[in-house]
């Protein structure tokens, strides 16, 4: 019995022991739940977060896109304007070349009046004193016209008496 007893000891001991393993197992498995669970906890509220972030994130890139339309739309109005621009120097220039053409004509045209006044300057004295001369001469020929009416008035006085008398 002594065997027996013994053996129910050391059973009874193993018992204990396991229980011990048990309880401590208990209490790891216990803890690593807690811990799963408290992780789990983290992640959902981490997710939560990247999802309210992606949220933002889309609002901004949306924003980003608007944006970006918004100057796609300036840049093409800024090209229209720039090619009116382009289009308004563009004609300009042209007038600025017909008017360096008119320019260049009226260049000439003085050139040539310029040489055709050079080579009448020495015939100005000549024709300066022949427009004396006929300045003279219409003196002389307004003198001229003036004692010959004056002769006519004195002729149509003496006229009209004459032909009255005749009547008489």
């Amino acid at each position: 019995m002594a065997d027996i007893s013994i053996k129910v000891k050391a059973y009874e001991q193993m018992l204990a022991v396991e229980r011990g393993r048990g309880a401590e197992m208990d209490e790891d498995r216990a803890a690593l739940i807690q811990e799963l669970r408290d992780t789990m906890s983290q992640s959902r509220k981490q997710a939560d977060e990247l999802k309210e972030r992606e949220r933002e994130l889309d609002d901004e890139l949306e924003e980003m896109e608007d944006e970006i339309m918004a100057k796609d739309k300036l840049i093409e109005l800024l090209k229209g304007e720039l090619q009116a621009a382009e289009d308004e120097i563009d004609e300009k220039n042209e007038v600025i070349e017909l008017m360096r053409d008119e320019l260049t004509c009226i260049k000439e045209a003085y050139e040539a009046s310029s040489a055709q006044v050079a080579e009448l300057r020495p015939e100005i004295p000549r024709l300066e004193s022949q427009l004396k001369l006929r300045n003279r001469q219409l003196v002389l020929a307004r003198q001229e016209l003036q004692i010959s009416n004056q002769k006519v008035e004195k002729l149509n006085e003496v006229r009209p008496c004459r032909s009255q008398q005749e009547e008489d």
